[in-house]
């Protein structure tokens, strides 16, 4: 099992607008993710791709805008707590 990070309101709301659709990320940057095409805190950003929660949506050169995604580890952290 792995073992999964707190996470902030803030960062739980970026993870909900990757699971919307309402997420790009800058390929080879950290964690530089924008929301509807806005920049979001890059620290929040930093830590949830570093951790392994979102990812690229597609493979891309470095510097290229893409889509992201969120990861099978980052979509468990959405899910209601039974």
């Amino acid at each position: 099992m792995t073992e999964m990070m707190m996470v902030s309101q803030r960062q739980l709301a970026l993870l909900r607008a990757t699971a919307e659709g309402r997420t790009q990320m800058l390929v080879g940057c950290g964690g530089n993710l924008a929301v509807d095409g806005a920049w979001c805190d890059c620290m929040a950003g930093l830590s949830l791709v570093n951790a392994g929660y979102i990812q690229p949506g597609t493979a891309a050169v470095a510097g290229s805008m893409v889509a992201a995604t969120l990861t099978e580890t980052g979509m468990a952290l959405l899910r209601p707590v039974a």
